[in-house]
């Protein structure tokens, strides 16, 4: 015969098995970013973002612009991202147009100033329509974090006095 849980007696042995306490799991406290400072200085846009909780925060920042078109050429540029309807008399057309673009990812606990550069087309819009307005908008996950609407320059390289 097989000795089961109580012995061969059928009687209980009387020790008990022995009990493990094993420790909850860490709370893991998912990565918010926040945006501390917006500034700009030229063409350059600097944003300083610090990231709460347990876990690094991927953000991503867009700059963009509203152009206005008429037979294929920019009339107007706005930082407004509301497009409105084609006029039928001066046929106009409106596109939103990506200037800035940047993936960032911040540590946990931390804050970084993220610089940002025009890309191709935001270059050749600023030395046309200068300054430029354009509309920063930082987001992770889908959840946007800020929206402000941004004034770029072009760089005039002062003279030293001699």
């Amino acid at each position: 015969p097989v000795a089961g849980p109580r012995g061969r007696s059928g009687r209980s042995s009387g020790r008990a098995a022995p009990i493990t306490a094993t420790a909850p799991p860490p709370v893991s406290v998912k990565g918010r970013a926040s945006v501390k400072h917006i500034t700009t200085s030229g063409a350059t846009v600097s944003v300083q973002v610090s990231c709460k909780g347990n876990t690094s925060c991927k953000i991503k920042l867009t700059g963009t612009v509203l152009e206005t078109l008429r037979g294929g050429k920019v009339i107007a540029v706005a930082a407004s991202t509301k497009t409105k309807t084609k006029s039928k008399k001066k046929k106009t057309t409106k596109k939103t147009i990506t200037i800035i673009s940047k993936t960032a990812t911040i540590p946990a606990g931390k804050t970084r100033t993220i610089k940002l550069t025009l890309n191709a087309a935001g270059k050749k819009l600023l030395a046309k329509h200068h300054p430029l307005k354009a509309k920063l908008t930082i987001t992770q996950a889908s959840k946007t974090l800020a929206r402000k609407t941004i004034t770029l320059k072009t760089n005039t390289k002062k003279k030293k006095k001699r």
